[in-house]
């Protein structure tokens, strides 16, 4: 409720569009993350429930990736962090830059 009314009274103020598009894909992408956990959690005990993390992690960002959530903006997010990274953090940083540029560069043609 106080999200809503916060951006009616900014909306009055100033003229801005909500991204619903983006929240949409979110959206999406949480639903196929929660039905991932419900699925997965009462197979696995608490001990290993950590391990849904991992998939459930990678099937967000995976779905995300394929809904076109990301935009050049996020590619020079990952871009600072690829210089950032330490050592072992390099490959896996390196290989979604990667993925990023060339989905990015196949969505402006």
């Amino acid at each position: 409720i106080l999200f809503a009314t916060s951006y009616f009274y900014v909306k009055k103020l100033v003229s801005i569009r909500l991204p619903y598009n983006d929240i949409l894909k979110i959206a999406i992408s949480t639903g196929f993350l929660i039905i991932l956990i419900s699925i997965l959690k009462p197979m696995i005990p608490n001990l290993f429930s950590i391990l849904l993390v991992i998939p459930g992690t990678i099937i967000y960002f995976l779905s995300l990736f394929y809904l076109n959530f990301y935009n050049p903006l996020d590619l020079r997010l990952v871009e600072f962090l690829e210089r950032r990274a330490p050592k072992q953090l390099k490959p896996p940083v390196n290989l979604i830059s990667k993925l990023l540029k060339s989905k990015l560069e196949n969505a402006s043609r």
